[in-house]
């Protein structure tokens, strides 16, 4: 567990009990739905905290009710997970400051994944709302040109070179380290067929990595990593665009999105690898 240098001590150190019963797990199966249930009281307490620091208000269980309290969250983008999840924190808490029943929550793993999520709604809670705000922005501005890009056609140019592109997708935009960075993976026009023509294969990926990712007119201009400018086609390499997609079918875009998704998830565990080893060093130099 590992938390951002934003979080105040006095939640991470109730996480150290949290930690401790983690660690200890193997003494008994109970020990990690405790963990889990304790993050959960902690994660009360957190939101406590940020409503005080953002509004004021005192640090009270009467103030405000806990349902307001989560809404709060949601509504005003406190946290960036969906009101679902929240509600279901919230409910899960509520049986456990009430019992009824004995919970589970999928065996010690489940407990422990739980935990490590409530661990990322608490960094969530106390992020800066414009590193936030620009990160979504940056996200959907770029996602809409990788749609529109791959609807029409494009094509990378670098140093003069032209490549055609039949599609891109947006893998990761993370801003939270000092150094911020997208990526996009870039696919060239051309596809294998081995053997039975139903056996199709597309070329791998081109891998865009920057700092910066410029729009200028129409133009995606990357800066800082892959120095490159993706394009959008002409009227004529557009409608080439088209055929090339009507005659190679469906099969390709189903093996491109598998393909995106392992790499966007390949990317975001890089990034939060990367985070983690961020946050430790900050928190230990602060």
């Amino acid at each position: 567990m590992v938390f951002c240098p934003e979080v105040p001590d006095v939640v991470v150190w109730r996480f150290d009990v949290v930690r401790d019963l983690l660690e200890h797990r193997a003494l008994s199966v109970r020990f990690a739905d405790l963990a889990f249930e304790r993050s959960l009281l902690t994660l009360e307490t957190a939101l406590r905290i940020r409503h005080r620091e953002l509004h004021g208000t005192p640090v009270s269980p009467a103030s405000p009710g806990l349902q307001r309290l989560y809404r709060w969250a949601v509504d005003t983008g406190v946290v960036s997970v969906n009101r679902a999840l929240m509600d279901a924190m919230r409910s899960i808490r509520n049986q456990v400051a009430h019992p009824t029943t004995n919970p589970g929550y999928g065996g010690p793993g489940g407990a422990v994944r739980l935990t490590l999520a409530t661990v990322d709604v608490v960094n969530d809670v106390f992020e800066d709302p414009t590193t936030r705000t620009w990160r979504n922005e940056t996200h959907r501005r770029l996602y809409e040109h990788c749609l529109n890009f791959s609807r029409g056609g494009s094509v990378l140019v670098e140093e003069g070179a032209v490549m055609p592109l039949w599609r891109i997708d947006l893998l990761a935009v993370e801003n939270r380290m000092p150094e911020p960075e997208i990526v996009l993976a870039a696919w060239p026009r051309s596809v294998v067929v081995e053997g039975d023509p139903g056996e199709m294969d597309v070329d791998e990926p081109r891998l865009l990595r920057a700092r910066e990712v410029v729009v200028a007119h129409n133009d995606l201009v990357l800066r800082g990593g892959s120095d490159v400018v993706l394009s959008p086609t002409g009227d004529e390499d557009t409608r080439e665009h088209e055929r090339w997609v009507a005659a190679v079918g469906p099969a390709p875009a189903a093996i491109a999105s598998f393909e995106a998704g392992r790499l966007r998830q390949e990317t975001e565990h890089e990034h939060r690898r990367q985070l983690r080893e961020y946050w430790e060093a900050t928190r230990d130099t602060a």
